[in-house]
């Protein structure tokens, strides 16, 4: 009975135990791809070769070159906005956060576009999801689009996590100020600016 009892209880232990353990994995695979989600359906990402990996940014690095089609298709460079305070924002019409700093970029863009301060979006969108959004919501600022391309764009401006929002400060000369995951929230940006123009 002493023994019965004895691989009861180590049994029940091990249930315990098996249990425990399988939500700590799915804990795990869940944290996991929080900060690795899956890329969209339409990117067909293959894994970067030694020489395109990409390089992660430091601030004071020089800004990487980049072009892609704003939302009326037409293939934009950002070096147009050379010599201005550019801020950067990788955003998507699906991701909630990002709508919710888009009105505060549209105010500053307004209040500070005489001082040469730029907001730039970067959707990782469809041209159509963009352009209607921006329509909707009268953005004030452009915004060019990818989904592929800009989220490969994200990771060599550093956002190798995949988070959204995304959002990088350059310098009048080009230069690496700032990069921010998540919501850049009002006080912070214009202490940015306040700071860089």
């Amino acid at each position: 009975m002493n023994r019965r009892s004895s691989v009861l209880k180590r049994g029940a232990f091990m249930a315990v135990v098996t249990v425990l353990a399988a939500a700590a994995g799915s804990a795990g695979v869940l944290m996991w791809r929080t900060f690795n989600p899956l890329p969209l359906k339409s990117a067909s990402l293959s894994p970067p070769s030694p020489s395109t990996a990409p390089v992660l940014l430091a601030v004071g690095d020089q800004r990487p070159g980049f072009s892609l089609a704003d939302t009326d298709g037409t293939l934009r460079s950002v070096a147009e906005w050379d010599g201005k305070l550019l801020i950067l924002n990788f955003w998507a019409t699906w991701c909630p956060p990002c709508l919710e700093e888009i009105p505060t970029f549209v105010r500053l863009q307004s209040e500070f576009a005489d001082q040469g301060v730029q907001f730039l979006g970067i959707a990782l969108d469809s041209q159509d999801n963009a352009r209607n959004f921006l329509r909707e919501h009268s953005v004030n600022y452009p915004s060019l689009h990818g989904q592929s391309d800009a989220i490969e764009l994200g990771k060599r401006y550093g956002n190798t996590i995949g988070a959204l929002p995304y959002t990088v400060a350059i310098s009048r000369e080009g230069k690496i100020l700032m990069t921010h995951h998540g919501v850049l929230d009002e006080a912070a940006a214009r202490a940015l600016i306040e700071n860089n123009r």
